[in-house]
């Protein structure tokens, strides 16, 4: 959730929603953020979703740093929207393993593919 946060701000700066000094901090707080996970469950059970207490506790951090660049803490995203996409970057490497798995089958399928090819002509060419 912390790597779709820090993507938001960043491409919010780039597209120029948001202010890139905002960003920075933004990013910074991203990946320094320690919240424990019996807090974040504890907290998520009661506010329905994993990404509230989530991004209090980063507003709050970056507050700290920069109070201006809070109010730009999850600017224009809905708690939907990262638990979404954090749930996409989660399943990247199931995709990526998925992919090799279609391209060795695609290769044995297709070796076999020329040898029946071959073996059915009645020269053997093929």
């Amino acid at each position: 959730m912390l790597a779709f946060e820090s993507a938001l701000a960043r491409s919010e700066a780039d597209a120029g929603v948001i202010p890139s000094e905002a960003a920075i901090v933004i990013e910074a707080a991203c990946a320094g953020l320690k919240v424990p996970a019996q807090k974040l469950a504890e907290e998520g059970k009661v506010a329905g979703s994993l990404a509230i207490p989530l991004v209090r506790a980063l507003t709050e951090q970056v507050r700290a740093s920069n109070p201006k660049a809070a109010s730009f803490v999850h600017y224009g995203s809905t708690s939907q929207d990262v638990l979404d996409t954090a749930s996409i970057i989660c399943l990247q490497p199931c995709f990526a393993e998925a992919d090799r798995g279609r391209a060795q089958r695609l290769a044995v399928t297709a070796a076999q593919a020329a040898r029946q090819g071959e073996a059915g002509r009645p020269d053997g060419a093929g």
